[in-house]
């Protein structure tokens, strides 16, 4: 199968080396020296496990990462193993709570005096699965454009807790300095390459951190962290599927009690003194079992007043961040995966309850969002069926109108608040919508949560996954079919697009003659947002004004509605 041909990349790589000439790289870190390992296969240089933080186990457990302060060699030409998660099709992998790992790609015979730009990629997942060791995310493809492009790049994935691992959080752990324990690991990653990326030949000054779903909420609360404080961990970011404007009224600590209980009380800590401390204590097998629950997730990061500072929508209005060249991303089809996780939709008053329950919108925002909302609207577009709609069949009459409003209030108002709002305030922002459909879903599904990331990273041989009825579903060969050449093509523009933002600040700068431009997002008439697309129109350029009035309304009530 094609993921375990992704699986087994580096691995290959690392067989040819041993049947011809070693060649090791050695980086000199200001903690020791790392040795990767060159392939040449792809003409680069991989380093991979890097240890940015201690181990969080033990005593550190539910603790914020601790920086390394020893000198040491690291053997970095495997691959480390995931941090625990809690769903998907996380358990085939190895995983472990010694998980604070990074991969560093780099083009082979850098110089440390290079100073070439840096690609930060912080994955997805709920904040319950993934890793930057997941072959979907492997920058190999991505360092590659950039030397065909002419500006080359390093590229990095890091590792970040998970689940109550990561994201723990009560009125007993409130005011510890122990909340949002993923954020703090993202960013002590970023300490890292800023203190060592020099000796890899990347240039500390010009890093771009992306991410997608998850990762791309955590970069812009790394823009909003600390009331926007400017730590110069990054001077770029891009946001696919995600914004700092999340679709879950404002959590805080206690809104996790209940979970918390739940979790002392399946591991014995009720009636500790201090209940986290116990938790530290619990052996990893049986903390697990506890957490890998419905009542034992921790799911997302809360306002803790200090690096969560405040409401992101707030904050962004008001200028409490940190103001750096943007792009944000969203899928055309975000909802129609999501829709399908839930039950049977078939009524207004099932539509409504499922509003209710989500938000904290008051009747009457209910009763106009029902309005801007009518069952006639449908996402997807039923005028791209080719298919006979299974959606309306198997997830009832209202999934496709429960998708457009789920889409929109988890996803694409959002991203359009965010674009908005940097726009109004003076900063470069571009945005993207994806309408490609990947080989393998269905076209009553449509363009859905995540399915540009392929494109993105030109992986042209990777597996992808499609979220919905419960659970998440690979799709194997999702840039293969009968469109291959088109959604090759597409990836091409796509992936260099990227490098080029990374490279020059600006995706269009050093764009062909033949490409489609890139506009900045802006307010008033005139087109503000590029498509990515094949077929008929392909890439192209629109206004983002699609459904307007509903997305707006959304945007009134974010204090009701959004993190």
């Amino acid at each position: 199968m094609k993921s375990s041909l992704l699986l087994s990349l580096l691995s290959l790589a690392g067989a040819l080396v041993e049947a011809g000439p070693v060649h090791t790289p050695k980086v000199y870190i200001r903690n020791g020296t790392v040795s990767g390992r060159y392939s040449p296969e792809w003409h680069q240089d991989f380093f991979l496990g890097v240890p940015y933080a201690e181990p969080p186990t033990g005593n550190n457990r539910f603790r914020p990462p601790q920086h390394i302060k020893t000198k040491r060699n690291f053997e970095a030409k495997e691959r480390g193993k995931f941090c625990w998660g809690y769903r998907g099709d996380q358990w085939q992998y190895p995983q472990s709570e010694d998980c604070l790992t990074l991969n560093v790609i780099r083009p082979a015979g850098i110089s440390p005096h290079r100073k070439l730009p840096v690609a930060i990629f912080i994955h997805g997942g709920g904040f319950t699965i993934g890793s930057a060791h997941d072959p979907r995310y492997n920058m190999t493809f991505l360092v590659d454009q950039s030397v065909k492009e002419g500006t080359p790049i390093i590229g990095i994935g890091i590792n970040y807790r998970l689940g109550g691992l990561g994201w723990i959080a009560s009125r007993q752990v409130a005011g510890t300095k122990n909340l949002n324990l993923g954020l703090k690991d993202q960013r002590v990653a970023m300490q890292w390459v800023q203190e060592n990326i020099r000796a890899f030949g990347g240039d500390p000054q010009k890093v771009t951190l992306f991410g997608a779903s998850a990762g791309a909420l955590s970069i812009g609360l790394h823009q909003l962290a600390y009331n926007g404080r400017d730590d110069k961990l990054f001077s770029q970011v891009m946001m696919i599927s995600g914004s700092p404007i999340f679709f879950r009224p404002s959590p805080f600590p206690e809104t996790f009690q209940a979970n918390y209980d739940y979790l002392i009380t399946q591991t014995g800590c009720l009636d500790a003194t201090d209940s986290l401390q116990c938790l530290r204590e619990v052996p990893i097998e049986q903390l697990n079992a506890a957490i890998n629950t419905t009542q034992g997730q921790f799911t997302t990061a809360v306002v803790d007043g200090e690096f969560v500072a405040g409401i992101p929508s707030q904050n962004l209005k008001h200028g409490r961040f940190v103001k750096v060249p943007a792009i944000v991303a969203s899928s055309t089809d975000e909802g129609a995966g999501y829709a399908r996780m839930v039950q049977r939709y078939d009524t207004d008053a099932q539509v409504r309850g499922y509003v209710e329950g989500y938000t904290q919108y008051k009747p009457h925002m209910i009763d106009r969002l029902m309005e801007l909302y009518p069952p006639s609207i449908s996402i997807p577009d039923p005028a791209n069926f080719t298919q006979p709609d299974q959606g309306s069949v198997l997830f009832g009459a209202q999934y496709h109108r429960l998708a457009a409003i789920l889409g929109d209030i988890w996803f694409i108002a959002g991203k359009r608040y965010y674009a908005r709002q940097l726009a109004a305030q003076n900063v470069p922002v571009w945005s993207v919508r994806t309408r490609v459909v990947p080989n393998g879903y269905a076209d009553w599904v449509g363009s859905v949560h995540s399915t540009p990331l392929p494109f993105m990273f030109y992986n042209l041989n990777t597996t992808s996954f499609d979220i919905g009825a419960g659970d998440v579903k690979v799709v194997p060969d999702p840039m293969g079919g009968p469109n291959a050449l088109a959604f090759k093509e597409l990836a091409n523009f796509g992936s260099r697009s990227l490098v080029r933002f990374f490279a020059r600040g600006d995706p269009a700068a050093g764009r062909k003659p033949w490409d489609v431009n890139w506009v900045k997002y802006k307010h008033g008439s005139g087109k503000n947002q590029i498509v990515w697309d094949i077929g008929p129109g392909g890439v192209y350029v629109e206004k983002d004004t699609f459904r307007e009035e509903g997305i707006q309304h959304m945007m009134d009530y974010f204090l009701q509605s959004a993190f």
